[in-house]
């Protein structure tokens, strides 16, 4: 009987006919506080992602990244590393030439 009403809405009450669209119209208004709800808290964080002040985090970045290289120690390759390194380089460029 119920599947007889949906396939035939002629057949169905007018009392039916009212409460499915109560709830339709429920549903929209339930679905578009749904989504100016979002939109809000969206903006919320927009806006407060948007208010870190990008040269003081650029800065704060460089001067960490600069104590770490200022940390380090270096040693110079002596000229039999340098030579192997620079054949190393050589061997996987011809290799790569070759595919």
């Amino acid at each position: 009987m119920a599947c007889e009403k949906r396939l035939n809405p002629e057949k169905a009450s007018l009392t039916e006919r009212r409460f499915h669209r109560r709830t339709f119209l429920k549903g929209m208004v339930a679905g578009g506080v749904a989504l100016s709800t979002g939109g809000i808290i969206a903006e919320k964080i927009v806006s407060t992602v948007g208010a870190v002040n990008p040269q003081r985090a650029y800065l704060r970045d460089v001067m960490a990244g600069d104590r770490v290289l200022m940390e380090r120690e270096y040693v110079l390759m002596s000229d039999e590393e340098q030579r192997r390194l620079i054949a190393f380089f050589e061997e996987n460029y011809r290799r790569a030439l070759k595919e």
